[in-house]
């Protein structure tokens, strides 16, 4: 009588560990299942509201997501006394009100400063002397955009999105960059503004 009942004692331990660990398998399998964030992209890109240049993207969930841009460089012909000096940072928050398997919508939300540097040099002969003058000058530029977006993906590996919204730009100094500054004649700007990005899905 007493080996019966510990032969059911034990073959009960058994069955129900044996529905545990099945229990266990199919929940981590569609755990992970589920679990496909956070999805990272990175690429280049121009944007008039967010930043341009190496631009990385990670999706944190199905609804957000945050993008970071920047890039550095100069052009000049004799640098590093005679030359522009660029550097541009910004970052964007994008919410997906519409996500399908191949492309999804979003609004965004997007700030980036630019900082533009002039370096100058000149050099003149006066009463047999030489004399050398070094001048720099230095504006800052800041957007700020709001808007919708579109992502497609291209492939399983690269995606193109693409945004238009409203752009507020405000800069220290007018009519310093022809090709940056929206609003050559002032410092505020406020307009349409577009952005465009091609990266690499991993």
């Amino acid at each position: 009588m007493i080996l019966r009942k510990k032969i059911k004692k034990n073959y009960c331990f058994t069955k129900t560990s044996i529905f545990v660990i099945i229990f266990l398998i199919f929940f981590n399998y569609s755990y992970a299942q589920k679990i496909t964030y956070p999805k990272q992209q990175i690429g280049v890109g121009y944007s008039s509201f967010s930043g341009t240049g190496i631009n990385y993207l990670i999706e944190i969930n199905k609804y957000s997501a945050f993008q970071i841009a920047g890039i550095v460089y100069y052009f000049g012909e004799k640098p590093p006394d005679d030359l522009n000096f660029y550097t541009i940072i910004g970052a964007e928050y994008q919410y997906s009100f519409l996500k399908e398997k191949d492309y999804r919508l979003y609004s965004f939300l997007g700030f980036s400063m630019l900082q533009l540097e002039k370096r100058r040099i000149s050099i003149i002969t006066e009463n047999d002397r030489i004399i050398t003058t070094k001048t720099i000058e230095t504006d800052n530029i800041y957007n700020y955009g709001i808007g919708v977006g579109i992502e497609f993906k291209l492939s399983p590996q690269f995606s193109l999105s693409t945004n238009l919204g409203f752009l507020h730009q405000k800069s220290d100094i007018s009519n310093f960059s022809e090709f940056w500054d929206r609003n050559p004649s002032g410092t505020i700007f406020n307009g349409l503004g577009v952005s465009i990005a091609i990266r690499y899905v991993f």
